[in-house]
């Protein structure tokens, strides 16, 4: 798909200048990129095992199910890992930047996406449930107490628990900090503004 060219284009390379223009084109689309993208990342967890998890696939609110991923081949999991390394970061660059984003995310079931790429039973690599989080923090920071709400419905508490548990330790001690901060922010997210 196109929101896969361009995702693919993206680096954290400022002088990047097709990078740059990915990215907008991509910011462009509004809610048709960040719906393809969410579609993308559920589709590439998707294969770890188990079906779909969002609106489109039956999931959304209120159920987020593990695919478990028993018997994956190690060359699918890098695959899906590799893939979610280029949309993970992307998705969250549209939704720290773009206002329209979030609402367009939740309502593709983004949600309950990015919350089973936390499962620590779906064989991804800590840096990439980390990416995850972080664009948790962002669709839940500030945002309606309804999606708060939501996110806990979801069980993201026991979630972001089992991600600082298992996922935080793999990344090396530089990248952990950073790491643990954003899984305690998202809980911040999710706790006081639900008090």
């Amino acid at each position: 798909s196109a929101a896969r060219v361009l995702a693919a284009a993206v680096t954290d390379d400022d002088d990047d200048e097709l990078s740059k223009s990915a990215f907008v084109c991509l910011a462009a689309l509004e809610e048709q990129g960040a719906q393809a993208l969410t579609h993308l990342i559920d589709e590439a967890v998707s294969r770890l095992g188990g079906g779909g998890q969002g609106a489109a696939s039956g999931g959304g609110p209120g159920h987020v199910a593990s695919s478990g991923g028993e018997g994956v081949p190690p060359a699918v999991a890098a695959d899906v890992a590799a893939d979610l390394d280029r949309l993970l970061p992307v998705l969250n660059g549209l939704i720290y930047t773009q206002e329209g984003v979030a609402p367009t995310v939740r309502a593709a079931g983004g949600l309950a996406v990015l919350l089973r790429v936390l499962d620590v039973r779906v064989p991804l690599p800590g840096h990439v449930r980390v990416q995850a989080v972080h664009a948790l923090l962002n669709l839940t920071h500030g945002r309606s107490k309804e999606l708060q709400d939501e996110a806990c419905s979801l069980g993201a508490v026991p979630l972001i628990a089992e991600c600082l548990v298992h996922a935080v330790p793999q990344l090396d001690v530089f990248e952990q900090g950073e790491a643990a901060a954003a899984c305690y922010f998202f809980l911040l997210n999710l706790i006081l503004n639900n008090a």
